[in-house]
């Protein structure tokens, strides 16, 4: 059997409001909210291989 888990943080609401003009704001917030999901993609790999199964964790940002 295969599955994916695929994990969310919300971005909060403040990061829109200055868009277009103040894009800097979004992407420092975009950099914190990958960086969160990859911790939780590794916290996760680890607690899904310590019950014995094999877990590969793929990058979803920067792909185009």
């Amino acid at each position: 059997m295969r599955s994916v888990i695929i994990p969310g943080v919300a971005v909060p609401c403040g990061a829109f409001e200055s868009l277009p003009a103040g894009r800097a704001e979004y992407t420092n917030t975009l950099m914190a909210a990958t960086a969160t999901l990859r911790l939780i993609a590794f916290q996760l790999a680890g607690l899904i291989e310590t019950n014995s199964y094999s877990v590969m964790i793929v990058p979803a940002e920067g792909a185009s």
